[in-house]
């Protein structure tokens, strides 16, 4: 198919075509777009209006947008309301054609065959997982219409354990906790097992694909609700199997108690939260059946783990 220039190039690229371009390059430095382009105008908004950390973009976020003239050029947000601009120059349509883009989110300068990988951090803070909250987005923009509006879409499946201790049934409500006063336990953690721990993204199609790293999940650094006597792990993993979920509790150096709950069966789903309420009692633990929905309203489960 024959490429036609539509987009004005800088004033370097059109003397020099040999010339590299990095990633962060632009091909539309002359100002104005030569008097006649239109200045691309570039709008993110996130599908279900949910992150990993909150319900909107921070400032200083970026992503990579690509089209038929740029490839992974830098866009960044000063504002929570998703208006990026280029770090680099500025694009201009100035053509009467359509330009397809895709954006993903979070940018990387380094995406070797159009591949970002990954590794799942063990660390359950929501603010440590959004290294690996990737999200993708298509959109198109014209010369009257130079406004691209990109809805981005999750593609990690987002795990959420909620974990309590029953005061009905042989704990204390802030027991889940542990080392508070009167606790009959001394510390609390939980595990996942058997999870696929890598994998690759696509900035070009958006695809996420896991590797062949298994292993058991530690989760540490949780969000403690202690008006509502729980606490939080979430962790962020590429689609696979769903597994089981392992709480080990402390009641003195000499004692510890290991429980373990199925979480049910099929596979995670990326662009799905799973929440799981995990209730551990004198001598169970336990989980609900599960309904699964899209990022914003994920599907819960109740486990009673039993001890192991």
């Amino acid at each position: 198919m024959k490429k036609n220039f539509m987009i004005l190039m800088g004033a370097a690229a059109m003397m020099l075509a040999s010339t590299a371009c990095s990633s962060d390059c632009t091909m539309s430095d002359v100002p104005n777009g030569g008097n006649n382009g239109a200045e691309l105008i570039v709008n993110g908004t996130i599908g279900d209006d949910s992150r990993a950390i909150n319900t909107s973009w921070e400032a200083g976020d970026a992503i990579g947008l690509s089209s038929d003239f740029i490839y992974n050029k830098r866009y960044t947000t000063s504002t929570t309301a998703g208006a990026f601009t280029p770090t680099i120059g500025k694009d201009y349509i100035i053509d009467g054609g359509t330009h397809s883009f895709t954006a993903y989110y979070p940018y990387s300068a380094s995406t070797p065959e159009n591949l970002i990988t990954f590794t799942v951090q063990a660390d359950a803070n929501p603010t440590a997982q959004k290294r690996n909250d990737f999200m993708f987005a298509t959109g198109s923009a014209t010369h009257s219409n130079p406004v691209l509006n990109l809805k981005f879409k999750h593609k990690m499946a987002r795990l959420v354990i909620n974990l309590r201790t029953s005061a009905s049934d042989g704990y204390n409500a802030d027991d889940v906790f542990g080392t508070v006063s009167g606790s009959k336990i001394k510390s609390t953690a939980a595990f996942l097992a058997s999870l696929c721990s890598n994998g690759n993204f696509n900035v070009l199609t958006g695809e996420v694909k896991k590797g062949t790293t298994i292993k058991d999940f530690d989760m540490t650094n949780p969000v403690d609700d202690t008006a509502n006597h729980v606490r939080t792990y979430t962790l962020l993993i590429p689609e696979q199997a769903i597994g089981e979920v392992v709480v080990r509790i402390n009641e003195g150096l000499a004692t510890e108690h290991f429980f373990s709950g199925s979480l049910g069966s099929g596979t995670w789903q990326g662009g799905y939260t799973y929440t799981y309420n995990v209730t551990l009692k004198a001598n169970a633990l336990s989980v609900s059946a599960a309904t699964i929905e899209a990022w914003t309203d994920g599907g819960s489960k109740d486990i009673v783990p039993v001890i192991v």
